[in-house]
């Protein structure tokens, strides 16, 4: 048995087509959207992640050279140990 397809029925199957064609143009543009906030979100997280960072290296940086200039001896020690323990460990091959 053979289904002919009449004018009406190729009528609504286009628009029903057209329908659909327009739903999922509309929801890829609002992923677009969605995901163009995700990536601004993501940028400001990173960014602010960068600036603690920084932020949190600058104060050890402050510390050590506190503790270089309260205790130059002191310091002096630490750098020649440390010296001398990378001059053993990289002259035995």
């Amino acid at each position: 048995m053979m289904y002919k397809f009449n004018s009406k029925d190729e009528g609504s199957n286009m628009a029903a087509t057209k329908s659909k064609e327009d739903d999922l143009s509309a929801q890829l543009d609002a992923l677009k959207a969605d995901m163009a906030d995700l990536t601004q979100t993501m940028k400001t997280l990173g960014v602010a992640k960068v600036d603690d960072a920084r932020a949190h290296a600058q104060d050890g940086v402050d510390q050590a050279l506190d503790y270089v200039r309260d205790k130059p001896a002191n310091a002096l020690a630490v750098a020649a140990g440390m010296g001398f323990l990378i001059g053993l460990l990289s002259g035995r091959r």
